[in-house]
């Protein structure tokens, strides 16, 4: 399980090569459920990526922690 806090705007999660998740609006906490996308004992994928174009964010870069246990 991936939870975020917030990601501006559009955000889309995919691990594996696979769409798992994501949020059409920003500032607002989401959860991706990943264990079906998992591949136990071998390296993962997993990337964010955030559509915010229109840039009208105060923001525009975030650390973003990522822990896992497998």
């Amino acid at each position: 399980m991936f939870a975020f806090k917030g990601v501006y705007q559009n955000a889309w999660v995919d691990i594996n090569g696979n769409e798992a998740g994501g949020a059409a609006y920003g500032y607002i906490p989401f959860t991706v459920y990943a264990d079906r996308f998992i591949r136990y004992g071998q390296q993962n994928t997993f990337r964010v990526e955030a559509g915010n174009s229109a840039s009208r964010s105060r923001w525009t870069l975030r650390l973003i922690w990522c822990r896992s246990k497998l």
